[in-house]
């Protein structure tokens, strides 16, 4: 006979299935993680603070939208992301090694645009460093801005990712990346695609360093580096060593290192095809104003200034004097335009200022359709430093321009314009107005 303690049992079993049944169903997957969404390409999970951005680990097959920028003054700032976040060691990387392949982003993940400022990764026993710890395949980051940040590894490091297996698309990344191997200012190691993104960051590292790639063997197509790459063997201006394609891209920052080091790229086995690279070049050995040493790979149409780089040789690639490289001659086999100052020709890869100035990829060119009054702008290219001056972009076409400053809850006349920043500006009449930095 059954005691009548289990018949107890028994009923507290049934009321806690009837109580549980009757909540309410959640909706997606820990949809309370962020502020919107459902995680789908058409209705992504939103990120307005560092707690959402940190939950974006724990759905790595759903997508996701930046709603505003991230700072130091962005809730979870101080827990998540900060110099003393995670016992000093800083942002813990989105993703993971797992037991035989690295487990990354498989989703989207668009920026919309806004920055994230001020993150620091301290870990410099860690292999695959970033933002990211890695983006599979299917992985697509996109129109994501880093400003400020900082981050340290040792081996796979970029502020961006560390491990990319799919897509950058308009990125951005401006600060310093150190490492020891495969150490890039945006991508650590890139298996993907990378398409017209940017870094301005410092990099140093030891082996496989480049300002925007360590190492490349995927595809790096129509981006650009400007920051300086120190103290490594197999050093780039743009990738460290490339084992993949490399088209439409340029490097003007200054590289120095001890052997295989290149204005450009420090060692190709892949290929070059249409770029240039214009920053100072310093080595003991296989040193070249565009490609310190060569390993099988092939560069075509490809240009290095040979006074400002103070190298008069290079594994790969033509020389030019300052004189030659601002001639649209010098590029006649690309796909170029030749423009005055202030206007622009999207319609081909790279504009030129004939005479005047280097190449640059048209996708820098900004125009501002302007109506009669108060119009709000925005560049949505990241700037170096402080910005482009208002003189210089606006060129006294305009009458007046404000924006707004929350520190001090009011207007302000701006003399530098930084990207993704709103501006209102006044013109007297309907005009177009074209920047090109």
């Amino acid at each position: 006979m059954e005691s009548k303690g289990q018949w107890n049992l028994v009923a507290r079993v049934i009321i806690l299935v009837l109580a549980l049944s009757a909540l309410p169903a959640q909706v997606g997957a820990d949809a309370g993680d962020f502020a919107g969404g459902d995680g789908s390409a058409e209705d992504p999970y939103q990120i307005t603070d560092w707690y959402e951005l940190d939950a974006v680990r724990d759905h790595l097959t759903d997508n996701f939208i930046l709603m505003n920028d991230l700072d130091s003054s962005t809730g979870g700032y101080d827990e998540l992301a900060g110099p003393g976040a995670n016992a000093g060691a800083g942002w813990d990387p989105i993703g993971y090694q797992g037991a035989s392949m690295k487990v990354g982003l498989e989703g989207q993940f668009d920026g919309g645009g806004y920055h994230i400022a001020d993150l620091c990764i301290n870990r410099s026993e860690s292999e695959t460093v970033g933002l990211f710890y890695a983006v599979r395949d299917t992985g697509v980051l996109r129109s994501v801005r880093m400003a400020t940040s900082s981050v340290e590894g040792m081996s796979e490091v970029g502020l961006l990712v560390g491990w990319l297996g799919g897509a950058v698309q308009d990125c951005f990344a401006m600060g310093s990346a150190v490492g020891d191997v495969s150490v890039g200012g945006l991508v650590g190691r890139n298996y993907g695609t990378m398409t017209g993104s940017d870094a301005f960051v410092a990099v140093s590292g030891e082996d496989w360093i480049g300002g925007l790639v360590g190492r490349n063997d995927g595809s790096v197509d129509d981006c650009c580096a400007s920051g300086a790459v120190s103290d490594g063997h197999l050093a780039g201006g743009l990738i460290g060593a490339n084992y993949g394609s490399v088209d439409d891209c340029y490097a003007i920052g200054a590289v120095s290192g001890s052997s295989s080091v290149g204005g450009l790229v420090g060692e190709n086995l892949g290929s070059v095809d249409d770029c240039y690279a214009s920053g100072a070049v310093s080595a003991t050995l296989n040193v070249g104003g565009l490609v310190g040493a060569d390993d099988g790979g092939s560069v075509s149409d490809s240009y290095w200034n040979t006074w400002t780089s103070g190298q008069p040789s290079s594994a790969g690639g033509t020389g030019r004097t300052t004189l030659e490289m601002v001639d649209i001659d010098t590029f006649s086999s690309w796909d170029i335009a030749a423009v005055r100052c202030g206007e622009m020709d999207p319609g081909a890869t790279w504009n030129i200022v004939d005479g005047e100035d280097y190449p640059c990829l048209s996708r820098y060119m900004e125009q501002f359709e302007l109506k009669k009054g108060w119009n709000m702008v925005s560049l949505p290219l990241c700037c170096p430093g402080d910005g482009p001056a208002v003189d210089d972009v606006f060129d006294d076409e305009i009458e007046a321009i404000y924006c707004w400053d929350p520190v001090s809850k009011s207007y302000t006349v701006p003399t530098n314009l930084g990207a993704g920043c709103g501006y209102w500006v006044a013109v007297l009449g309907d005009k177009v107005v074209t920047y090109m930095p």
